[in-house]
């Protein structure tokens, strides 16, 4: 009984994650004990139909008001009894909620976090979501339906050791309201289904065109989006109308059954007590213990969309888990000096035929400046997004001091490397926080990153400094001040590779003065510098250049050469170059 609601989860047909399944075994003992104590919850049950019982036949007859309190006493005990039980029951499903959500939420909000890096999903927040739908149906009012559901047979034995007769009409009647909750189950099933993907797809259109509606609202595009929105959302409406319909049927025919089954067996005692001359309070006992067995059965019934919910929940957590598996405990290796290779690594995205990526055969040298060009669409950012471990090649490798990038500590990696992508987001929270990496860093070192990035003088003139709220919730603030604290952030602590993304899109002519003085520094103490720019003028104080075109590197060699050979535009006719970059290649 303790691993029904284990089994419950693993029944479908679809295998449980490892994280997922190991969660629920870990919280077996809380289920254990939970179910131990339904035992003394259903025991006491019974103490009701005794007491009515009791009254009926000893009390009434005998008019003895000593009896009666007596009576009352020990039904009263009963009650406290089963209130006790029933509050330690409920504390323990609380407490194994509580554990199954220490147990994945970190888990899930990583993988979430990882997999929006390589396919950005607006609604991937959900996935928290999802867990709490999971783990208080799992730890809550479903694993009390499934554990109360095996009583229905006791409370039915109960009845066959009072009369036969009495105990058949119960177990007919029981097999008939059974009957109806399986048919509703499949009726309202594939419906249920269809309304809660048709209500996901809905939330997803909102989710991910919230923050197009600065350009959406003064274009006129609202109407419209209004319209699909309206269209997603009508669909998901219909399904679900359709399945409350359906549903609603089956439930008017369940209470009608229900208290049909309960009149048959009302009238079946009386018959009873006439012609077999049980006694006279065993008709209205049985009423009683007919209910109890039913109300286990009803609960699956009020608990069936809820069920079919967490099941889609439980779903798409498993798959999300499965996307991106836990990496498993790696060898801490020693901080690296630098060195970039990619060998023969190449990217793609599922339904896209051409790679982004092809061949990538490229050495950058530890502590140098190489400077990455090309033009919009070629492979740049995928290039740096592949570099820092954000991708993973479909072919191929990317090493990082000869260790391929995926075999180290994601959290010991990041103490080594910055990045600066695009877009620049800053983390909810200070300043601090976001160059010091929530911790990562001393408020020594956010100072010495902020300084030498530049975004000093920016930070201390902010309302509270470095103690100034930015990102969600904070202030608002300009591209260039958020490009100088992301700088910042990617400078911060000394890391042996630094990797930046168009540094200078909203910077104007000091601010790039300071990021090239910012990159000169970095190189000049050991740390490696990589970094994409459309401005070619960037990289006259470079070591070396990587000219990529159409996913491929057309050029690599030092900042002079490729720059001498980029200033006719036809002159650029390379073909890949393997491991090194010494000498930019002709193509034959």
């Amino acid at each position: 009984m303790s691993r029904r609601p284990l089994r419950q989860a693993q029944s479908t047909s679809w295998k449980l994650a490892p994280e997922l399944s190991e969660a629920l075994k870990l919280c077996r003992s809380h289920f254990a004990f939970a179910a131990l104590f339904s035992i003394f919850v259903n025991i006491l049950v019974f103490a009701y139909p005794i007491f009515m019982l009791q009254v009926f036949d000893r009390v009434m007859s005998s008019r003895s008001v000593e009896t009666l309190v007596v009576l009352g006493m020990g039904f009263a005990l009963a009650l406290l009894f089963k209130a006790v039980f029933h509050w330690l029951q409920n504390a323990l499903l609380a407490r194994s909620s509580a554990r199954m959500d220490r147990l994945l939420a970190d888990r899930i909000c990583t993988a979430l976090l990882e997999r929006s890096l390589r396919s950005p999903d607006p609604a991937a927040s959900s996935a928290l979501r999802d867990l709490d739908a999971v783990r208080l149906y799992l730890c809550g009012q479903g694993a009390l339906a499934k554990m109360e559901l095996p009583w229905a047979g006791l409370y039915i034995a109960a009845l066959f050791s009072v009369d036969m007769v009495l105990g058949w009409v119960a177990l007919c009647g029981m097999a008939v309201v059974g009957g109806l909750v399986a048919a509703n189950a499949i009726v309202t099933k594939d419906l249920l289904n269809r309304a809660n993907r048709a209500s996901s797809a809905a939330q997803r259109f909102v989710d991910a065109n919230v923050r197009s509606a600065d350009a959406a609202l003064p274009m006129g595009m609202m109407p419209g989006m209004i319209r699909r929105w309206r269209l997603l959302r009508d669909r998901a409406i219909s399904a679900q109308l359709r399945a409350t319909n359906r549903g609603g049927v089956f439930s008017s025919v369940l209470s009608v059954a229900q208290l049909a089954a309960q009149g048959a067996l009302l009238g079946t005692g009386v018959l009873r007590i006439i012609e077999a001359g049980i006694p006279f309070g065993f008709a209205f006992m049985a009423t009683i213990i007919f209910g109890f067995a039913m109300k286990p059965v009803m609960a699956l019934v009020g608990d069936w969309e809820a069920r079919q919910r967490t099941e889609q929940s439980l779903l798409r957590l498993n798959e999300l888990l499965k996307d991106v598996p836990l990496r498993s405990n790696v060898t801490r290796l020693p901080r690296p000096m630098g060195e970039v290779s990619f060998i023969s690594a190449n990217y793609s995205v599922s339904g896209n035929a051409r790679p982004i990526l092809r061949n990538i055969n490229l050495r950058i040298e530890a502590g140098s400046a190489h400077g990455i060009l090309g033009p919009s669409g070629s492979g740049k950012s995928t290039l740096l997004r592949l570099m820092v471990g954000n991708f993973v090649p479909s072919y191929g490798s990317v090493r990082l001091d000869g260790t391929d990038i995926h075999h180290w500590a994601r959290n010991e990696l990041g103490l080594y490397i910055g990045y600066l992508p695009q877009e620049v987001c800053l983390v909810s929270g200070t300043v601090t926080d976001n160059i010091g990496r929530f911790g990562l860093f001393d408020e020594a070192a956010v100072v010495a990153a902020a300084k030498l990035s530049g975004a000093h003088d920016v930070i201390v003139r902010l309302p509270k400094g470095y103690d100034t709220p930015v990102g969600e919730g904070g202030i608002s603030i300009s591209g260039g001040q958020r490009q100088l604290i992301g700088l910042a952030r990617a400078v911060v602590g000394h890391p042996a590779l630094v990797v930046l993304d168009e540094p200078n899109s909203n910077l104007d002519g000091p601010g790039e003065a300071r990021l090239l003085e910012c990159v000169r520094s970095l190189r000049d103490g050991g740390t490696t510098v990589v970094m994409v720019s459309h401005r070619p003028n960037l990289f006259k104080d470079f070591d070396f250049l990587t000219h990529i075109r159409d996913g491929a590197v057309a050029a690599t060699g030092t900042a002079s050469e490729i720059m001498e050979r980029m200033r006719p535009a036809s002159a650029i006719s390379v073909v890949p170059r393997g491991r090194g970059t010494a000498q930019p290649q002709e193509a034959g």
